[in-house]
């Protein structure tokens, strides 16, 4: 369900990062207004640190937290990982967490990682020599595009 589908009627997308994020709140409100962000316990960036230096009120919550799950327990995984064509990474942690799994397990996943930015990507091609693809901007609907870009060269017998 989205904001709009909710009932909110002023609802804006940055399609980007944190820092265009930050852009568009500074074009859409007066500063002094009142800003909750809500995000990870480990956020990419300091919204709320940023937004107040521009004289906003902004304060962040917590409402999600990511946890690192070892090596030794994804194992399983590395049952199936040569069959697996693609793994999506969606942020620079994630990028940093697949980095060191395919560092423990060696180099024959040969699959592509499709990352939605640079900073995910980085740690991934400094371990693996599997395609690392990277979003035209660091959007989730770019990600997808790039997927789908990415599916129709490889497979053009496929719908779609």
């Amino acid at each position: 369900m989205t904001a709009r589908d909710a009932g909110y009627r002023n609802v804006f997308s940055a399609d980007g990062n944190v820092a265009d994020l930050e852009a568009l709140i500074a074009t859409k409100l007066a500063p002094g207004s009142y800003v909750v962000h809500l995000g990870a316990a480990e956020p990419a960036g300091n919204l709320a640190l940023d937004l107040n230096r521009r004289g906003f009120s902004a304060h962040h919550v917590a409402v999600y937290e990511s946890v690192d799950i070892p090596s030794e327990k994804l194992r399983p995984a590395l049952a199936a990982l040569p069959w697996i064509d693609g793994i999506t990474v969606h942020s620079p942690k994630a990028g940093r967490r697949l980095a060191n799994f395919l560092a423990d397990c060696g180099d024959f996943w040969h699959g592509t990682a499709f990352c939605i930015s640079n900073a995910a990507a980085a740690p991934i091609q400094a371990v693996t020599s599997s395609p690392v693809l990277v979003a035209e901007s660091p959007a989730e609907q770019a990600l997808m595009t790039l997927i789908a870009t990415d599916r129709k060269l490889a497979h053009p017998l496929l719908p779609g």
